[in-house]
Parts: structure tokens; sequence; C-alpha cells
């Protein structure tokens, strides 16, 4: 799966895609709160973690679109009026949930299960795509974390995520 700098990449990008346009710079805590619901799935770690096995509950549940769906109504309801009315911050916060998810797919999976549960509570199977636009982030500890692969992943994230959020930085120049 992803590591937690691609999918930050991912909330950023939607986040200056759509946000307004404000000068000298975006606002961070509405942009920081993007980032966060971008990677919001991947809080299943942390009940892992908490019983010492960060990947016990990974790739469950909040890895489904029903999820997501309910993500982005509960974000909506946030009083945030740089991002717009209720439908506005209802589809951004769903759509970084569902940015969440497609990176997921497009990532090549070692570990089983392998996929997500992308139609939970209708379907425990997990869906992978047989495409695999980023390799493999292995994860379980600090030490796992600094692995030569890993390096090799964060490097190919950073060649396809990092011109998304420039030419969105862009386009958001060009919209002041």
């Amino acid at each position: 799966m992803p590591s937690p700098i691609a999918h930050a990449l991912a909330g950023l990008a939607l986040y200056l895609a759509v946000s307004p346009p404000t000068w000298p710079a975006p606002r961070w805590g509405p942009a920081l709160l993007c980032v966060a619901a971008a990677g919001a799935a991947d809080l299943d770690f942390v009940a892992g973690f908490a019983i010492g096995d960060g990947n016990r509950f990974h790739q469950g549940p909040s890895h489904s679109l029903a999820v997501a769906l309910a993500l982005g109504v509960a974000l909506a309801g946030l009083p945030i009026r740089s991002l717009g009315g209720w439908t506005r911050r209802w589809a951004l916060f769903t759509a970084l949930a569902l940015s969440h998810l497609a990176l997921d797919l497009v990532t090549r999976d070692a570990r089983p299960p392998y996929g997500i549960p992308l139609l939970w509570p209708f379907s425990t199977a997990h869906v992978h795509s047989s495409f695999d636009l980023f390799p493999n982030m292995e994860r379980g500890s600090f030490a796992v974390a600094l692995a030569p692969g890993n390096w090799r992943a964060l490097a190919t994230e950073l060649v396809w995520l990092g011109p998304v959020v420039a030419a969105t930085a862009l386009y958001r120049l060009r919209r002041r």
C-alpha cells in the first residue's frame, strides 16, 4: 500500500484544485484537514499498534466505499466557509476518501489479503487492480519503514504525485 506521504500529496492536490485561491498562501487549517481526510482510512493502523501488530486491522472496512461516503458526510458538517457549502464540502471530503482507495487499488500489495474490501458491508471480498502504478511500501515497525525497498517506493510516489501537486498549485495561481 502507498505511504502516508502519497496519500498526503493526493489530499493536498485535491485541496489546491478545488479550494478558492488565497494570497499569498492557501489556508493551512483546511489544507491540513484535507490531507488528514485523504489518509484517514489508514487510521486502522492505530488499533493494530495498540495491540502490538500494526498490520492486524489494516485493509479492513475503513478501506471501503461505505466508509468513504460516511467520512464525507461527517466532515461536510464542519463549518469551514472557505471550502464552500455543505454539498461542496461533502463532495470534496468524499473525493479525498476515495483518493485513498484509488491509490491503494493501484499499489502492489505484497501481503494477504490482497486488495481492499471496496464493497464492504455488502461483500468482504478484497478488490485489487491488475495494474500496479506504485510499488509496495513495507510496514510494521520504524526499522521496516527505513528499508531500502521503501525508499524506492517513496521515490516512485514522489515521481508520480509530485507533478500532480505542482500542476494543481500552478492551476491555483492562475485562478487567482
